[in-house]
């Protein structure tokens, strides 16, 4: 199904948990920095009693678990787990938390589903486009240059046996960035179901796990917001997980163009297609995390493609009038919905 609609030339599909100026009506709402954006929960009216008894603990255990977590995956940490792997110049097995090697699996499957268009290896290829820790470039790598850069990854070069990863590539590094808030938000929807909470939003980034309902009868519903925050559709979530990923925030001016932060893993360079933003649905947002990004990267053909034989809630944006440099100021959309997407939404024209 193609539906078309016109959005300001920001565009990105960020979603918001029942409005982006949560007040009292929308239940207990908490919220913090972390992961370089911001974390969000809203407690549905049916769990207050439980939160409002034991708020300032939950709260507490609430960004402990997010502080390990940035302990274990941070790139910007130099002292995280995933920081000292990366810093290590050894083909040896090195023994990592349970919790990373989670992560680090699904981001392997999804490579190997992908050919390795995604690839969570690419941080040398990253860098060289300016989106690493370094000072952006403004010109492209040279042919050399990038080739060099791809030399030192691929997601084949890791192996994982039990506990212990080891990479054949002993400068090869692993960012696990495009899926850790994924699984963070499904860590803290656990925490809260640990503790007797039913009803919830987690979010961060644009990265949702809702469950129960918003109030008795009343669903969580999740917006597509406009660049100006005003809400384009919304939908009605039930007991699901959400994830974006847009090709339009993230960008760097390259040799006069402006270059979108995904990289193709196969090839080293930024994707070129008329997808401009992915939303999926899952059962977890570790996974709807990862699959987002890897349709971005792997553009819509390849992914409606992919999904003859994958059952999973897609939407997909396209441009309709692609520009060399720049989104139209009022540019035209197309939306397409797979067949499995209302199976988890209801769709809402408020």
């Amino acid at each position: 199904m193609v539906a078309r609609v016109a959005i300001g030339c920001a565009l990105l599909l960020a979603v918001i948990a029942c409005s982006s100026e949560p007040d009292v009506s929308d239940g207990i709402n908490w919220q913090g920095p972390t992961m370089g954006t911001q974390w969000h929960i809203t407690i549905g009216a049916r769990s207050e009693s439980i939160v409002t008894n034991a708020s300032a603990a939950l709260r507490q255990q609430v960004e402990t678990e997010l502080t390990r977590i940035n302990g274990l995956m941070s790139t910007w940490d130099p002292d995280s787990e995933l920081s000292r792997f990366n810093k290590l110049r050894s083909t040896d097995p090195i023994i990592l938390h349970a919790d990373t090697l989670t992560v680090l699996e699904q981001a392997l499957r999804v490579a190997e589903a992908t050919d390795g268009a995604y690839d969570v290896t690419r941080g040398a290829v990253f860098d060289l486009w300016g989106f690493g820790a370094d000072d952006a470039p403004q010109v492209a790598p040279s042919t050399h240059a990038l080739s060099d850069a791809l030399s030192r990854g691929g997601w084949r070069s890791i192996r994982i046996d039990d506990s212990a990863v080891s990479k054949a590539l002993a400068d090869l590094t692993i960012d696990l960035s495009s899926l850790a808030k994924g699984f963070a938000v499904d860590q803290l929807g656990e925490l809260l179901e640990d503790n007797g909470v039913e009803h919830y939003v987690v979010n961060i980034g644009g990265e949702i796990r809702a469950r129960g309902e918003r109030s008795e009868n009343t669903a969580w519903r999740i917006g597509i917001e406009r660049p100006d925050t005003t809400v384009e559709t919304g939908l009605v979530l039930r007991d699901a997980s959400l994830a974006t990923s847009g090709s339009y925030r993230n960008v760097r001016l390259i040799d006069g163009e402006r270059v979108p932060h995904l990289i193709d893993g196969r090839t080293g360079m930024p994707v070129s297609h008329n997808l401009v933003a992915v939303t999926v649905l899952h059962d977890t947002t570790l996974q709807a995390d990862a699959w987002a990004t890897a349709f971005m990267v792997i553009g819509g053909d390849a992914t409606q493609h992919m999904l003859k034989e994958n059952e999973l809630a897609v939407q997909l944006t396209y441009l309709d009038e692609p520009d060399d440099s720049s989104v139209p100021d009022r540019a035209s959309f197309s939306v397409w919905h797979s067949a499995l997407w209302k199976r988890y939404t209801t769709l809402s024209e408020n």
